[in-house]
């Protein structure tokens, strides 16, 4: 990573409202588009070129906690999110990047789509409810190179603006052992990393069985065998493979079957709590 300068533009003056970002060396803009201004979006004279959109929201039909999440592409994106404005009824968000010259095409946009697809799944934060995996083919190396630069552009200005939908954690392997955060009690020992996109338990970690009377706990881990994230091993479970939780105490109890608070029950190779390492003691702070 290297320092850049990203500017971030209220057109209706509401930071709760439109806004979109752009590095201000390169020519890409993405923007966050609440539904309730979507009719603002429409009339921005860079909405009716080639992108790609993310729509994001809660569904409320499915079992899946996670947020739902669609990755779509289209020669005109202002026109295909008023089509999902009638016919997609779970999203309150979408986020859409578009070309500041107008010179993408057909098979950048679909490229887009195609790598931010297989990156959603790897980042597993939210329930894709694509029902393709995106459009295969071989570009020229000039337009691959071209591609992948852009979709940085793309990922690095979504982050910007607070979606993490493809944000994919470090695995086991690549998380050094200063970061490595630990439950090894109760029957439950697992291992995982806290980052910006939420708290990633590794595969192989072992779960406790449920051992609270609270119905909502129990809800939380049918989820997770029900999506293969847990299956049986011994008296208990294991991680099928990395997944991540919204919060650390979502972590800690999906490991120890109860409520739990996951700032202080995770915590490093030499015992520090995860609330003291990420949220340490101002020196000379009054208690």
């Amino acid at each position: 990573m290297r320092a850049q300068t990203i500017q971030i533009f209220l057109p209706t003056g509401n930071p709760k409202g439109l806004r979109h970002a752009e590095i201000t060396t390169r020519t890409v803009r993405v923007y966050e588009v609440p539904r309730s201004d979507l009719k603002e979006f429409v009339a921005d004279p860079f909405a009716g070129q080639p992108g790609v959109y993310f729509l994001v929201g809660e569904d409320a039909e499915s079992d899946d906690e996670r947020p739902a999440l669609y990755v779509g592409e289209s020669d005109e994106v202002a026109k295909r999110l008023t089509q999902h404005d009638v016919n997609k009824s779970f999203w309150d968000r979408a986020y859409v990047a578009v070309s500041l010259t107008n010179s993408w095409t057909k098979a950048h946009t679909r490229q887009f789509e195609l790598d931010a697809l297989e990156k959603a799944k790897l980042a597993a934060s939210h329930r894709l409810t694509n029902g393709t995996v995106g459009f295969a083919r071989s570009l020229p190396a000039p337009v691959m190179a071209d591609c992948r630069e852009f979709f940085e552009t793309i990922e690095i200005l979504l982050a910007t603006l607070g979606a993490s939908f493809l944000e994919v954690p470090a695995s086991s392997e690549e998380t050094p052992t200063t970061s490595l955060l630990l439950i090894d009690h109760e029957g439950g020992r697992a291992t995982g990393n806290y980052s910006s996109a939420g708290f990633t338990v590794f595969s192989g970690s072992a779960a406790r069985p449920v051992v609270s009377g609270l119905p909502k706990i129990t809800e939380r881990r049918n989820q997770l065998l029900t999506q293969g994230v847990l299956a049986p091993q011994g008296d208990g479970y294991a991680f099928t493979r990395d997944h991540v939780f919204r919060s650390p105490s979502g972590a800690a109890g999906a490991v120890l079957g109860r409520s739990a608070n996951g700032w202080t029950e995770w915590k490093d190779v030499n015992g520090v709590t995860l609330d003291a390492i990420e949220r340490p003691p101002v020196v000379g702070a009054v208690p």
